[in-house]
């Protein structure tokens, strides 16, 4: 049996569904773990065997691992401020050792963990496998996938794509986009891929990936303002935009972040974030070409399809359809 943990989130639902569309779920299916209490409606209609247990609480697992044989690890906490840098080590770090113990006691015979390109440390143009990792970075989020990246085999850079039923922060964007012709940019980009190309990638990875290995999964670099320009002709036939420069919007983040941890609340904005989109590096995933034959879409088809999901499956005024 495949075990995915963190099966309820973006890339996670993306993967079980890619498996299951290509009929390789294997004799003894598919086992989606979730949180206790998660929203399982990104898992509705899925012939999946749904366990909810916790990668925080050891005690947890073993029920979890029953019969399990190849797992991906796909549970962490994603986070562009600092604000939870002890959660974000508590469940990234310290949950994927408590996986790891689990796969052990359990005799699992192959592991696949997924990591992020934010782990490593990228130094000129190109950012590859050889890259050391950050770990005296500056966000917890980079610390931490790093420390957990020393038994990584999949790190993707940034993923969007459809079935994004918990809105991502690009997503998100894409779908405000989608309900108006008019948007206030930030400077810069980033290098992204399709959500469906990193199930793939993983596929692909728990197949054919050598022990040991890391693999980044990656497609190209676009600017944030040229996909929201898309996104806004696409759907409108016109399009609006003020870029604020770039002083402006580091000010913004820092007043961005402080009124979130005032109300509690996830910021929309950080320094990090924005400091994220000026990296002038590119990732060079031609190592997962040569040796895994990924081979990702164009991304304006990404565009495309990541669009006409969130007009099928929300309203104009962001509700579920």
């Amino acid at each position: 049996m495949l075990l995915v943990t963190g099966a309820a989130g973006h890339l996670g639902n993306v993967f079980i569904r890619h498996l299951l569309e290509r009929g390789e779920q294997g004799e003894q299916g598919i086992r989606a773990m979730i949180l206790p209490g998660e929203d399982r409606s990104p898992l509705a209609g899925l012939d999946v065997d749904i366990v909810e247990a916790d990668i925080t609480r050891p005690e947890m697992l073993p029920a979890a691992f029953g019969g399990v044989t190849q797992v991906v690890h796909l549970a962490s906490l994603v986070s562009i401020g600092d604000a939870q840098g002890k959660r974000v080590e508590h469940v990234n770090v310290g949950g994927t050792r408590n996986i790891l113990d689990a796969c052990r006691a359990a005799g699992v015979r192959r592991l696949l963990y997924v990591g992020s390109v934010h782990a490593f440390l990228a130094s000129g143009r190109s950012l590859d496998e050889s890259a050391p990792l950050a770990l005296n970075a500056a966000s917890a989020y980079e610390r931490t996938k790093a420390a957990a990246t020393r038994m990584v085999v999949v790190a993707p850079s940034g993923v969007f794509g459809p079935f994004d039923f918990k809105r991502s922060e690009v997503g998100t964007s894409i779908r405000n986009w989608v309900a108006r012709p008019f948007t206030v940019m930030l400077p810069g980009g980033y290098d992204f891929v399709d959500v469906r190309d990193v199930a793939e990638g993983l596929r692909l990875a728990l197949e054919k990936g050598r022990r040991g290995e890391v693999y980044l999964l990656s497609n190209d670099w676009i600017e944030m303002g040229g996909m929201a320009r898309e996104v806004m002709n696409r759907v409108h036939g016109r399009s609006r935009m003020l870029t604020l420069p770039l002083s402006v919007s580091r000010k913004l983040a820092q007043v961005t972040l402080r009124d979130s941890q005032r109300r509690g609340v996830r910021p929309v904005l950080t320094p990090y974030a924005l400091e994220t989109m000026q990296a002038t590096y590119r990732v060079d995933w031609s190592k997962a070409r040569q040796e895994l034959g990924f081979k990702p879409r164009p991304l304006r088809q990404t565009i495309h399809d990541t669009v006409k999901w969130w007009q099928d499956n929300w309203d104009a005024g962001g509700q579920r359809r």
